[in-house]
């Protein structure tokens, strides 16, 4: 019997799944919402993120947040800055998921930044005289003035 030989050249498909899927459980919040209080650090989790395909490449297009990889088709979405309420209120984020096959898929997270009483409030006294105690005389009509107070208090 004579020794054949065979030559073989194997191909192998990527079977795609479609566009990835993106699944997005909020640490506080509902849905594509997640609430930060104001007080909150840089890296401060937002969201955890799933995608059903795991070769997927995911990023965000956003000022105040980015995806940390913590296994293939697992993120979780942090706080990239710190956030003031007095600043602006709400956030968004967009997620992009691009697929081996370059099928992108993106979602949109609604970052609502609680208030906190973190400014203290400011006290002004106006008075006619340049000395620390007020003298009203006892005999002084109503309406006279005696100083001019003012609040303000950016929270």
């Amino acid at each position: 019997m004579q020794p054949t030989s065979v030559f073989l050249v194997l191909l192998f498909t990527r079977m795609s799944l479609g566009s990835p899927i993106i699944n997005i459980i909020p640490m506080s919040g509902e849905g594509s919402t997640v609430n930060i209080l104001e007080s909150s650090e840089m890296g401060t989790p937002l969201a955890h993120i799933t995608i059903n395909d795991q070769e997927a490449q995911c990023y965000t297009e956003s000022e105040i947040a980015q995806l940390w990889q913590l296994s293939p088709g697992e993120y979780k979405l942090v706080a990239f800055q710190n956030l003031d309420y007095e600043d602006q209120t709400v956030h968004f984020v967009t997620i992009i998921c691009q697929s081996p096959s370059f099928e992108i898929t993106r979602a949109r997270i609604t970052v609502h930044v609680v208030d906190q009483n973190d400014n203290a409030p400011v006290i002004t006294i106006n008075r006619l005289s340049m000395s620390d105690v007020i003298e009203v005389a006892e005999n002084s009509p109503p309406g006279t003035f005696v100083a001019h107070i003012s609040v303000t208090d950016v929270d």
